[in-house]
């Protein structure tokens, strides 16, 4: 949800929906400073939205302004309704927080799926540790007797949510973003909850429901959140991880899960509805029936169900969420001071050392990076 005049984006089939509508003359069709406009929230390449919000002072021909727009709207992109606000409202900086829902399928969330597969490093092919080739050759072997499906039951979603609880409260994130130190005040971000909603089943599979609330979000936050949520929850990570990589401290490359399962599902205006609900109306999703609700499992849901099935996204990034390729284990020391070098015997310095956790040969871990924005 941006503009940009050179390519196709949701934000300019929408304006160009609302002139066609008579909403903006043609004379402003190209200026969006002219009718104020602004957006809740953007979503990049990949990334959906279901209570998306844009604010502009609009001409209003006909009655049924939202009605006239979806008209001349595609069928994957619906205006929920309309409403009047004040004349100092912004849809970005009046938005209290931001509720975004992640979705994985089912088979994600079992440590015996999609096991990491026998790669070259990024180092230029060198052949792989012992001990890691030799955990991936176990992994390969099939038991002696075939094991019951994975369910994702009542117990792994309590242990989920148990789990994505640790990023709530005021945190440094600047490990679950990109090119941000941990100095900058941008890196430190409030989250209000994180939990796991329970399953939803889209064309006959299910499909798990991770769903976070935050003011405001850096890029990738949700995104690696998830990653390495998932990788605890697999098993590849330790149950510290996530604590490791909140440390202002420490420096790791945590692992991205792809952008296809994110989407916006609600900007909340808590403070604007609170002072001008009653005069004016609330900005709420569910201010206009079950439009939104409806859209998400009609639309998004199977799009991004359909998409997976299509390419595999959630099985192949899997296959990379190894101890290989992020060296979760030494995140727990990552960044911390080694003692000073001690003069040993004939005047040898010994020392103790480690390299950056996630790091390679030159270089940030082999996490997969992709577009998309938390």
């Amino acid at each position: 949800m941006q503009y940009n005049k050179d390519a196709v984006t949701i934000e300019g089939v929408v304006r160009d929906a609302i002139v066609a509508a008579g909403g903006i003359s043609e004379s402003n069709a190209d200026a969006f400073q002219k009718v104020g406009w602004s957006r809740a929230a953007r979503t990049d390449k990949g990334v959906s939205a279901v209570g998306q919000v844009v604010a502009l002072r609009m001409l209003t021909p006909q009655d049924d302004m939202g009605e006239a727009i979806n008209e001349r709207l595609p069928p994957g992109i619906r205006v929920f309704g309309v409403a009047r606000v004040t004349a100092g409202f912004d849809a970005r900086k009046t938005c209290d927080r931001r509720r975004y829902e992640y979705i994985l399928p089912e088979f994600a969330f079992d440590p015996n799926s999609c096991r990491a597969k026998a790669d070259s490093r990024a180092d230029g092919g060198k052949e792989a540790d012992a001990a890691d080739a030799a955990a991936e050759a176990a992994a390969a072997t099939p038991p002696d007797a075939p094991s019951p499906p994975f369910v994702f039951d009542d117990a792994a979603k309590d242990r989920m949510t148990a789990i994505l609880r640790g990023y709530e409260g005021t945190h440094n994130f600047h490990n679950f973003t990109v090119r941000l130190p941990s100095t900058a005040p941008s890196a430190t971000r409030y989250i209000l909850s994180f939990e796991c909603a329970g399953t939803v089943t889209v064309a006959g599979e299910t499909w798990v429901r991770l769903v976070v609330v935050g003011q405001s979000f850096v890029l990738h936050q949700i995104r690696k959140m998830v990653g390495t949520a998932l990788a605890v929850a697999r098993g590849a990570a330790p149950p510290t991880a996530i604590a490791d990589a909140l440390r202002k401290d420490a420096d790791v490359a945590t692992p991205m899960a792809p952008e296809l399962g994110l989407f916006l599902d609600e900007t909340v205006y808590a403070s604007y509805n609170k002072t001008w609900g009653a005069p004016r109306g609330e900005i709420r999703r569910d201010a206009w029936g079950d439009a939104a609700t409806r859209f998400k499992l009609d639309r998004v849901y199977p799009h991004i169900a359909a998409r997976d099935g299509e390419a595999g996204v959630n099985a192949e990034w899997l296959r990379s969420l190894n101890e290989r390729n992020f060296r979760f284990s030494a995140w727990a020391t990552a960044g911390r001071r080694t003692p000073k070098a001690k003069r040993g015997v004939g005047g040898d310095a010994v020392a103790g050392g480690a390299a950056k956790a996630g790091r390679g040969a030159g270089g940030r871990g082999r996490g997969r990076r992709g577009d998309g924005s938390g």
